[in-house]
């Protein structure tokens, strides 16, 4: 697992307030342009339980034209008209009960019983999360005329004729009100989730890709995280700026939207059956991670280098037109910054390196690795070969590396074999590809 602790920039979008609220406003310009252009036919069964006392043809409502055929017919003038009633009596009902999220919310906190308290939570949210059409094919199913209250009851012989509670399109407006209610009630619960959010000493954000997104077989269009993660990470940073946010996912993920708003980062991998135990150990720091990244982690998917020669997602043969310059090294051709670099990786301690050596017969590259921090942990020394002035080579290429494990305060000699003689070639030791702390020139 790898960990990052980023600086916290906490920077404000220009004018996303303004956006905020037109995005707000948006479905009402849109429903309003609908239902004042559309023909009467698409008002009539639009609205509620409206029932056309005549078929009306579509050729003869088209544009604003409408207006024309709805005032000359007495009928249809007498329906629109209880339509609006209908439509007042709603919006009357729902001002009188705007107040019920936050006097739910209240009642909520009052409730001393946990188990009861998560039973109202979760029914009462259940509707904000699940479609109308969903809950009334269930309720269609319980309450209608032929459905398992009404069977009940006859059988036992308590009524004689079904109870007409859904079947009837009288009271369609009651039912929506029911089911608004319950979706403000919802509102409520989470309004007081919300609230107890900053209560909690650690809040946990764990999310990422499963295999409808990261699987061998096929190419990702893009590397943004699915299921709007960007959006909600984002706005769950805006109320608890020290959320801790781990992804769990095979490949690299866009993190544009919400890294400079984070202030750790923890990357899982896929961790397997024990993952959530290892999870929990390195959260709780009964384990310090010492993993690096064996790839580039790039800001968005145009900068990898096969996006930018134009050889992503060809079928069958793939041409690497970059040559050698594949990953980092094309990153470094081309001075392209990546979110986090290749052979990146953070600790729970710090480590300092000194005394750079070579040892030409041996194939060696030396140095000292003292643990500086307080804990133990362990380090990945990285060596790179530098490319020579005017060689065609990348700037810096991986040539070894080796883990070492230190108690807090212990230092030890590493060495690392190199691939190559490193007799009359320059040598960095690093931390990760950007991060180079010992240099040898010859």
């Amino acid at each position: 697992m790898q960990i990052t602790a980023l600086e916290s920039q906490r920077k404000k979008k220009k004018n996303w307030e303004g956006k905020k609220l037109f995005l707000l406003i948006l479905p009402f310009l849109i429903l309003s342009f609908l239902f004042s252009y559309f023909p009467l036919h698409g008002w009539i069964y639009a609205l509620y339980d409206y029932r056309a006392p005549l078929k009306l043809l579509q050729c003869e409502f088209v544009g604003l034209k409408w207006f024309k055929t709805l005032f000359s017919n007495p009928t249809q003038v007498t329906q629109l008209v209880q339509v609006m009633k209908n439509t007042f009596a709603m919006s009357l009902l729902g001002i009188a009960t705007s107040f019920l999220p936050v006097l739910f919310a209240v009642f909520l906190n009052e409730i001393k019983c946990k188990w009861f308290k998560n039973l109202v939570q979760t029914f009462t949210t259940l509707p904000n999360f699940i479609s109308w059409t969903l809950v009334y094919s269930v309720a269609f199913c319980l309450f209608s005329s032929s459905g398992m209250l009404n069977t009940v009851l006859q059988n036992l012989g308590w009524i004689s004729e079904p109870l007409k509670i859904l079947d009837s399109g009288e009271h369609v407006w009651l039912q929506m009100l029911l089911w608004n209610t319950w979706k403000g009630l919802g509102w409520g619960a989470i309004m007081y989730l919300a609230a107890l959010a900053g209560e909690y000493d650690t809040v946990i954000y764990i999310g990422g890709l499963n295999h409808d997104h990261d699987s061998e077989g096929n190419d990702r269009a893009d590397m943004k995280l699915p299921y709007e993660q960007d959006l909600l990470i984002r706005e769950l940073l805006e109320v608890r700026p020290d959320m801790i946010v781990v992804l769990l996912a095979g490949s690299p993920v866009e993190m544009g939207a919400w890294i400079d708003q984070a202030d750790t980062l923890l990357w899982g991998w896929y961790a397997g059956t024990e993952g959530g135990n290892a999870l929990a150990d390195v959260l709780l720091g009964a384990v310090n991670p010492s993993g690096k990244l064996p790839e580039t982690f790039y800001k968005k998917h145009t900068d990898c280098s096969a996006h930018a020669v134009g050889t992503f997602a060809v079928r069958e043969s793939v041409s690497y037109k970059e040559g050698v310059y594949v990953g980092y090294r094309y990153n470094e051709k081309q001075n392209i910054q990546p979110q986090f670099p290749f052979g990146y990786g953070l600790s729970y301690t710090t480590f300092a390196y000194r005394d750079m050596q070579t040892d030409d017969a041996k194939h060696e590259v030396s140095c000292y690795v003292k643990n500086t921090g307080s804990m133990d942990g362990a380090e990945i020394v990285e060596v790179y070969r530098l490319a020579r002035e005017g060689e065609d080579a990348p700037v810096k290429e991986l040539k070894g590396f080796e883990k070492v494990y230190l108690k807090a305060g212990e230092e030890k000699k590493v060495f690392i074999t190199v691939e190559e003689e490193p007799e009359h070639r320059d040598y960095v030791i690093g931390s990760s590809l950007t991060d180079i702390r010992l240099t040898a020139h010859r």
